[in-house]
């Protein structure tokens, strides 16, 4: 009888001994552990990053002697848009206020910031403690004044209803970075700061 012949199939396609198939298996699932790892850092890294920059940028321009604020309306003009952050130069002397100046300020019965330009300084008599249809006077017989700004939107066809005391002049406007403001009022919002923080909080605690 003739001998049977190998079947080309029943040929191991893996020569390797058992040590090293052990090695090659665990090399495998320490490349899966590397790469979900690196995954975990990535996205832990990218949260960071996020939250350091929210508290970075105003602090930065904190420091140096400004303030950031966004701009939530398109009144103001001169190519601030909504969603701009204005980088305001906070302790300017009123004596520094000029017309045509883009300013922040509080807006009389207000309690959100305002940022228009100046069209005018004006001085507003004061009116007597003891009898308030009388003017103030001084003892040389002068009125008494108290200055203020009226201010207009570039984008408004008239100029504020109000006129704005000096003492609620904030700052003058020295630059503007387009989107800024949407990015920090999320991230200072309560939506944004639960998603800034808890996502990868919860990652760690896994």
């Amino acid at each position: 009888p003739t001998a049977p012949t190998a079947d080309p199939t029943d040929v191991p396609t893996d020569t390797r001994g058992p040590f090293r198939r052990a090695r090659a298996r665990i090399g495998r699932r320490w490349a899966v552990v590397n790469r979900r790892r690196l995954a975990f850092r990535l996205v832990i890294g990218v949260f960071l990053v996020a939250i350091i920059a929210s508290y970075a940028v105003p602090l930065w321009f904190q420091l140096q002697g400004g303030r950031v604020g966004g701009v939530g309306s398109g009144s103001v003009g001169a190519g601030v848009a909504v969603g701009s952050a204005v980088v305001v130069r906070a302790g300017a002397a009123p004596s520094q206020l000029r017309p045509g100046q883009v300013v922040t300020f509080w807006p009389i019965a207000e309690n959100e910031l305002v940022t228009h330009r100046i069209v005018a300084l004006v001085q507003v008599p004061l009116r007597s403690q003891t009898d308030r249809s009388a003017p103030a006077i001084t003892t040389d017989g002068q009125p008494v004044t108290e200055p203020y700004i009226q201010t207009k939107g570039d984008n408004n066809q008239s100029p504020d209803p109000n006129l704005t005391p000096i003492g609620q002049f904030r700052g003058i406007v020295r630059d503007v970075h387009p989107g800024w403001g949407y990015l920090l009022a999320f991230a200072h919002s309560g939506t944004g700061r639960f998603l800034l923080f808890v996502p990868p909080l919860l990652m760690l605690l896994i």
